[in-house]
């Protein structure tokens, strides 16, 4: 029984640390917010982008379904303002794989 349980336990662990990484950190080239499902954010980095552990080759996706409403409209806001003010986003995936982000920073250096 000991065993199962330590076996599950590493299994959960292990797929935690997966989940978490960077899909891009850079200048945002453009935003497209309700096309085709109507209930995702669509970011597009400028050619130079960083840190894009998943390959999304500068295109990441937020969905709501991923998010409760109020963590999305933050989103949202984060990702217009960085936008305007020509400032680099981290963009970021809690998720077990995808090009699905669920957490952004307006930050110029990565830390």
């Amino acid at each position: 029984m000991s065993k199962y349980v330590i076996g599950v336990l590493f299994s959960l662990l292990s797929s935690v640390g997966i989940a978490n990484e960077d899909v891009g950190f850079g200048y945002i080239k453009g935003i497209k917010i309700g096309h085709g499902n109507g209930d995702a954010i669509t970011v597009y980095l400028e050619d130079g982008y960083t840190r894009d552990e998943r390959n999304c080759q500068g295109v990441v996706n937020f969905r709501a379904q991923d998010m409760s409403a109020s963590r999305y409209n933050q989103i949202t806001s984060v990702l217009l303002s960085a936008n305007v003010a020509n400032k680099k986003v981290r963009l970021h995936s809690h998720l077990q794989s995808g090009c699905n982000a669920t957490f952004v920073a307006m930050q110029e250096t990565y830390f």
